[in-house]
């Protein structure tokens, strides 16, 4: 049996790896992320925080959680993604579980989808009754790079 590791940093993300990732866990097509010169680089930019879930002795990336942190009070969790695969083997909640040790001075919240409750309530992060999760969908224009 392959053993998981996870670590927290970005820097095993490549651009390729990450793109394949994401459209695997149904959040776009990976070549839409790959036309973004640079990608994996803006995707983990200052002030985010990532547990990565990687194959031991192959490196590969089959799983990731990200959150934006001040660092002081408020963290964000944005993603919790894990390949198809590797889902439903409690990898999701590691991941979780990862982000909250490092962010636990601050506050976390987060917006999830109904799969991902049980993994964050492992990890004590619970819908509260009087917040109200606001969205609009992302405009697919590109945003000027400076």
């Amino acid at each position: 049996m392959r053993k998981i590791v996870i670590i927290l940093g970005s820097e095993a993300a490549a651009n390729e790896e990450l793109a394949k990732l994401l459209e695997n866990c149904g959040y776009g097509a990976a070549a839409e992320y790959l036309s973004i010169p640079n990608f994996s680089s803006s995707f983990f930019c200052p002030g985010t925080v990532c547990a990565m879930a990687l194959l031991q002795g192959e490196g590969k990336i089959i799983g990731f959680a990200r959150a934006f942190t001040d660092d002081i009070t408020t963290t964000y969790l944005a993603e919790i993604c894990v390949h198809r695969d590797f889902s439903g083997n409690g990898l999701e909640s590691q991941l979780v579980k990862a982000i909250v040790k490092r962010c636990s001075h601050t506050a976390i919240f987060t917006t999830a989808f109904e799969g991902e409750l049980k993994s964050l309530a492992e990890n004590s992060i619970i819908p509260k009754d009087k917040i109200i999760a606001c969205s609009r969908r992302p405009v697919l224009e590109r945003v000027p790079r400076h």
